[in-house]
């Protein structure tokens, strides 16, 4: 049962879950979590240091600290689980280096993230010196907050923050999860609209037969300004849910577009394209339309001199010319 929910932690609520030591005792469906496959406890003869992958992971590191080349050691001895077989979609966060072997590997899970750490001494680092405790922190502190970024609301509202012309179709819909993290298929929702004036109305949602816990309306604007939506969630079985969302009600149309001259925006496309910015000013002094030598171009030459049929035509012209003149009496 333990198991079981930590798995479901991780895969409907997206939760981080790390996992440090021997896998292979682990349950089965424990197992199926983790990013590595089971690796014999081993140990080491000599002191050997870790590389951080500074693309994952570990690519905000302000200090530098963990750039180091000697600043995450492996003292010898053991135990150490190090995996030379990742599962597919997970990736190696940290190696030994020269070897191969990951000590620190991680993936995606449902809507969670799971991480494997197979050495138990990174407590050594903070003893060591000072360079050892600000390597530390930095090591721990940008995986845990890898591990952390992650999270599932109970309440997803898909028109929050939307932006629609007056008088379109606005959903309300919202997907409802119980306690579990599972859709919330017994529940009563309610939204209360606000409109910029004042006014309120409410409406009740109905229950999609297509998605489980998605319940849908929809609203349509009559007045310019921000929409507020308040949301009332009653289920028997998951418990009661508030939320709030809010919309933006705008014209639209080609008199409401914005046609303003923004002459430092077209500056950045010309440097980004590689062209040559040129202002209106100064159309006057442009003799000619520069073209950029990054622009492809092809040129191809045509010599009516090498094609037999043309060559036949000017001989018949000029034999019809010289029949014609003799015809007529000229030389």
């Amino acid at each position: 049962a333990g198991a079981a929910a930590l798995v479901g932690f991780v895969d409907r609520r997206g939760g981080g879950l790390l996992v440090v030591g021997p896998t292979a005792d682990l349950p089965e469906s424990l197992r199926e979590v983790v990013p590595v496959l089971p690796a014999p406890a081993g140990a080491l003869t000599r002191r050997e240091y870790l590389e951080a992958n500074p693309e994952f992971i570990f690519d905000v590191d302000p200090g530098q600290v963990l750039a180091s080349p000697g600043s995450l050691p492996v003292p010898p001895g053991g135990p150490l689980w190090l995996s030379r077989e990742l599962k597919r979609g997970a990736r190696a966060a940290a190696v030994l280096r020269g070897s191969g072997l990951t000590a620190l590997a991680a993936q995606s899970y449902g809507s969670g993230r799971v991480a494997y750490l197979g050495l138990e001494s990174t407590w050594r680092w903070r003893l060591a010196s000072a360079g050892g405790e600000a390597s530390h922190s930095a090591f721990w502190n940008a995986l845990l907050v890898w591990l952390a970024s992650t999270g599932k609301p109970r309440l997803q509202v898909v028109a929050d923050g939307s932006k629609v012309g007056l008088g379109e179709a606005v959903p309300l819909d919202v997907q409802v999860l119980g306690r579990d993290f599972l859709p919330a298929v017994d529940a009563q929702v309610t939204a209360t609209v606000t409109s910029p004036s004042g006014a309120s109305h409410e409406v009740a949602l109905d229950a999609s037969a297509e998605a489980p816990g998605r319940y849908t309306a929809v609203a349509f604007p009559e007045e310019v300004g921000e929409y507020r939506v308040a949301y009332r969630i009653r289920a028997p079985s998951s418990g009661d849910l508030d939320g709030e969302a809010h919309f933006l009600a705008r014209r639209v149309g080609l008199e409401t577009e914005d046609t303003a001259y923004r002459e430092d925006v077209l500056r950045d496309l010309a440097r980004v394209t590689g062209g040559t910015f040129v202002g209106y000013r100064e159309m006057d002094r442009l003799e000619a339309l520069p073209l950029s030598t990054a622009v492809p171009m092809r040129t191809a030459r045509l010599y009516w001199s090498r094609h037999g049929v043309l060559m036949v035509l000017l001989a018949a012209c000029l034999a019809a010319e010289w029949y014609w003149r003799r015809r007529l009496g000229l030389k």
